[in-house]
């Protein structure tokens, strides 16, 4: 099947509710004038060595579950411009490349491979290959057992991360507007020159810093939390960021340890724009019978 313009695919039978539309081929809808192609509210299925495809600024929607489980390279593809909607995008197989926009969830199960340069609206559940590539932009990460998450170039992820396998920052920056967790069996690490920005939360498994962890401070957290428990945080020697400055940090203890150096000689009757000596004097002058030089004695 192949659509140049606005149309409609509808599984119409005897039985009442979503039915589901099997894929063995291929399906495109091409257009550049931001056409849509409406699909009834049924389920489909890509199976064998099929191809969904959604080209220039077409839009494919109204689907409820889409089922990938063909092999091929070019399995599901959203151009640039293009939008496919679908309550959930599940794959276990073959290649999906969304450049442009899925409107909804995508889970990419063991067996499968998503290529992502553009948005998914909903949450991305991995256990299997996912590359994240610049410009790409996620409503949350759940990286499960099995899953191989690589992030590159300028990422933006709106909801909380969730880490129990491999999660690797490779390059640029990828800011995450919730927390960050690694979990028992996570290994999150970022490469030498990339940044995690955002809250981490380590509960388990390993965090490996050898570029820049906590850029972006939010308000009320601390950046790194919870390590402890036999959990392990590796520092490298490029360059670490925690998220606050050390030696504000240090700045700020000083003046902790001066302020109670200065109340202590307040209570001792010590004066300290003076250095406290003539209170002292007059205290011990007075002790040995000697006048108060301050009193004109």
């Amino acid at each position: 099947f192949t659509f140049a313009g606005n149309g409609s695919r509808d599984s119409d039978s005897d039985y009442a509710g979503g039915e589901i539309i099997t894929y063995d081929g291929a399906s495109f809808v091409n257009d550049t004038g931001g056409s849509t192609v409406a699909v009834g509210n049924d389920d489909l299925t890509n199976q064998g060595t099929g191809t969904i495809a959604v080209n220039g600024a077409a839009t494919l929607n109204g689907i409820g579950t889409l089922t990938n489980t063909s092999t091929s390279l070019d399995a599901v593809n959203v151009a640039t411009g293009a939008t496919l909607g679908a309550t959930t995008l599940t794959t276990s197989a073959g290649t999906v490349d969304i450049d442009g926009t899925l409107s909804g969830a995508l889970d990419n199960a063991t067996g499968g491979t998503v290529e992502l340069a553009g948005t998914v609206t909903g949450a991305v559940t991995n256990a299997a290959d996912l590359d994240v590539t610049t410009g790409a932009s996620l409503g949350s990460l759940d990286n499960n057992t099995g899953g191989d998450a690589d992030l590159d170039g300028t990422v933006q992820i709106g909801g909380t991360v969730t880490n129990a396998a491999a999660l690797d920052i490779n390059t640029g920056v990828t800011t995450v507007t919730g927390t960050t967790t690694t979990e028992t069996g996570g290994t999150t690490t970022i490469a030498t020159g990339a940044t995690l920005a955002g809250a981490t939360v380590h509960t388990g498994g390993t965090v490996d810093v050898e570029g820049t962890l906590g850029e972006r401070e939010p308000a009320d957290a601390d950046l790194l939390r919870d390590v402890g428990g036999g959990h392990e945080l590796r520092l490298g020697h490029d360059q670490q960021r925690l998220g606050y400055d050390d030696h504000q940090h240090e700045r700020s203890e000083r003046q902790r340890r001066d302020d109670h150096h200065g109340e202590h000689l307040r209570r001792h009757g010590h004066d300290r724009r003076d250095g406290g000596h003539a209170a002292h004097d007059g205290w011990h002058g007075r002790r040995h019978g000697r006048p108060d030089p301050r009193s004109g004695e």
